[in-house]
C-alpha cells in the first residue's frame, strides 16, 4: 500500500520528532495506532461482508462452474492439437470418413457387439463323381 522504506521512514520519524517535539511523540504514536487499527477493523469487517454477500449469492459455485468448464476447453485443446500431431493425414482422412465414423459410432454403444450374428453360408454341396461315357454296344476300336 505504502512504499516505506528504511530512509523515507527515518525521514518521518525526525520530522514527527521536530514537529510534535519529544514530549508529545509518543501519544501521538499512540493515537496514530489505534486509528490504524480501528481502520484495519473495518477493513476486515468490510471483506468479510463481502465475502458473506457472495456466498448467499452463489458466487463461489458460478466460479467453480467457470473453472470447470475453462478446464474442459482446455482439454479439449490440447487433445485436438495432440490429435493433430499424432496422425499423419491417411489417417485423419480414414477417421473422417462417413463410414468409419459409423462404425466407431456402433463400437462404441456396443451394438456392434450386440448386434445379431453373422449368419455363415451354407456349405457347398458334395459334387457327384463324373461318370465316364460307355462306347454303345458292339463298336470296337479296330
Amino acid at each position: 500500500m505504502f512504499d516505506l522504506d528504511g530512509p523515507k521512514l527515518l525521514l518521518v520519524a525526525v520530522v514527527a520528532l521536530v514537529a510534535i517535539g519529544p514530549k508529545e511523540l509518543p501519544g501521538a504514536i499512540r493515537t496514530g495506532m489505534s486509528w490504524l487499527r480501528k481502520t484495519r477493523e473495518l477493513a476486515h469487517e468490510f471483506q468479510s461482508g463481502i465475502e458473506e454477500l457472495s456466498r448467499e449469492a452463489g458466487v463461489n459455485e458460478i466460479k467453480r462452474d467457470v473453472e470447470e468448464a475453462a478446464r474442459v476447453d482446455e482439454l479439449e485443446s490440447i487433445a485436438r492439437s495432440v490429435d493433430q500431431d499424432l496422425l499423419d493425414e491417411d489417417t485423419r482422412k480414414i477417421l473422417d470418413d462417413p463410414d468409419t465414423k459409423k462404425l466407431l459410432a456402433e463400437i462404441e454403444t456396443e451394438s456392434y457387439y450386440t448386434g445379431s450374428p453373422v449368419e455363415e453360408p451354407p456349405p457347398p454341396e458334395p459334387e457327384e463323381p463324373k461318370k465316364i461315357a460307355e462306347a454303345p454296344a458292339g463298336a470296337t476300336g479296330s
